[in-house]
């Protein structure tokens, strides 16, 4: 039992993806973005994901300003499993 959680312990080492190096987004703004606008919108759902897994079914999103200005975004996600036994 120990070497088969060994094993999925390394492979999702080895499969982990990191967003960027620096830990900072490396991507500009939409044009037109208004973040003020968009902090507005405290609380959104989200039904279709572009990459999204099949599983999914709803993911909630709250996004709220700390006291120190960072915008912080909460991801809550619903999904559906399904087998089939045979």
């Amino acid at each position: 039992m120990k070497t088969i959680i060994a094993f999925f312990v390394i492979l999702m080492c080895a499969f982990a993806q990191v967003s960027s190096e620096s830990g900072e987004c490396q991507r500009n703004a939409i044009s037109g973005f208004s973040l003020d606008k968009y902090l507005k919108l405290s609380h959104a759902y989200a039904t279709n994901a572009k990459q999204g897994s099949s599983s999914t079914v709803c993911r909630e999103f709250n996004t709220t300003r700390n006291s120190g200005g960072m915008v912080v975004i909460s991801v809550y996600g619903h999904y559906e499993y399904s087998s089939v036994i045979a």
